[in-house]
Order: structure tokens, then C-alpha cells, then sequence
């Protein structure tokens, strides 16, 4: 028997948003301007509102005293403060993994992970490629089973996704250094070298925003 999901106006006013925002059709410090979208939209101002508190609760919507909703500016101390958060987790999440033997299937879950992303370079999904290069980060956490270690790097992940963006577009050449520091880090695995493996993690979550 199949399944039909309900998603709610809600979720579907969440996820156009997003993607807007993703895509860059909302630039970084626009004004999200509930009644325009309630005119375009043509539903009420409610599921709106909902759906920003929800992306300003994720990072990628500020708000202010008069309830403007705006696209968030990213700047080098949000950078730092974000890169140390998912470093934290990473190298964290590796550690405990990597004492137990949980990390076993590690080396073949990266591996998939780059054929993915390097299918979305060469196909030339920007979109894809991004969502593939964080989905190979957070192997180092999705390995070790903790659903509440994933969680944490999964509420970060779409402002993660914009700095990402940012740090990899803004020059061509990080595109490739990014794919090159990931082949390093299954090498490190493979290598079942831990230490090694924490310092690549280090050094790859260690970039200006600037």
C-alpha cells in the first residue's frame, strides 16, 4: 500500500525559501517581505511566518525588534565560531568511532560519498555538489550511530552549506583543493591513522571567510 505524505503549507513555504535562499535568488541581507509572498503565494501571512521563524531558528533568516525577517550576512566571525562547532563535532565524533570500532564501514562510506560529489562537478549541479560535499563531512559523525551527534551537525549544516558556497566559489581553484583534502582524508582512514585523520579535519574546517 502506498504512502501519501501530507506536507503542510507551512513546510512547503519552508522549503521554497530556503531554496531561494540557496540559489541565491534572496541575497544576503534582503528583507524576506511576508506580504509580497503572501500576494504571490496567494495563502494567508501565518505559514509564512511560521516557516521564517523556522530558517532564522536555522540560522539562515536575522530577525529584528520590528519583526523584519532578513537573509542572514555572513561574516568572519560567524565563520570561525561555525567551523569550530563542526570541527569540534568531526574530530569528536571520529575519536569515539574510531576507539570502538564503530568506524569499520568508514572508508567506503567516504568513498561513495566522493564518486557522488565528483559526479556533481562534472555534471555541473552546484547545488548537488554542495549538498554532496557536506554529506561527506558528516560521515565522520553519521559513522558512529549517535543520532544526537548527527543532529547537531545536520541543525548547522544550511548555514554550513552558505559559507561552504562562499569558500568554494570564490575561486575556481577551491573547488578542486576541496576534493583534493577529502582524497587525503580517505587515505588517512584507509591508513587507519587517527591522528592523521583529526589534523586533515582540522586543516579542512580551517579557512577564512575573507
Amino acid at each position: 500500500m502506498s504512502i501519501i505524505k501530507k506536507i503542510s503549507m507551512k513546510d512547503q513555504v519552508y522549503e521554497l525559501i530556503r531554496e531561494r535562499i540557496f540559489s541565491q535568488h534572496y541575497r544576503p541581507g534582503e528583507e524576506i517581505k511576508i506580504l509580497s509572498l503572501s500576494q504571490e503565494l496567494g495563502i494567508s501571512n501565518t505559514p509564512i511566518r511560521e516557516a521564517l521563524y523556522i530558517l532564522a531558528a536555522e540560522g539562515l533568516l536575522s530577525t529584528a525588534m520590528n519583526n523584519k525577517f532578513k537573509v542572514v550576512e555572513l561574516n568572519e566571525e560567524m565563520n570561525v565560531e561555525l567551523n569550530e562547532t563542526i570541527k569540534v563535532l568531526l574530530t569528536g565524533g571520529y575519536r569515539a568511532a574510531h576507539a570502538d570500532g564503530r568506524d569499520s564501514g568508514l572508508k567506503e562510506m567516504l568513498e561513495e560519498r566522493l564518486r557522488l560529489q565528483k559526479e556533481a562537478l562534472k555534471a555541473g549541479d552546484d547545488h548537488e555538489y554542495l549538498l554532496r560535499t557536506l554529506s561527506f563531512d558528516k560521515s565522520f559523525v553519521e559513522i558512529t550511530g549517535n543520532n544526537k551527534l548527527t543532529k547537531m551537525f545536520d541543525d548547522n549544516s544550511y548555514l554550513l552549506y552558505l559559507f561552504v558556497r562562499h569558500t568554494l566559489w570564490k575561486d575556481e581553484g577551491n573547488r578542486a583543493k576541496a576534493l583534493s583534502e577529502h582524497e587525503q582524508l580517505i587515505d588517512a582512514v584507509t591508513a587507519n591513522d587517527p591522528e592523521l585523520v583529526v589534523r586533515l579535519l582540522e586543516k579542512h574546517f580551517d579557512k577564512p571567510y575573507n
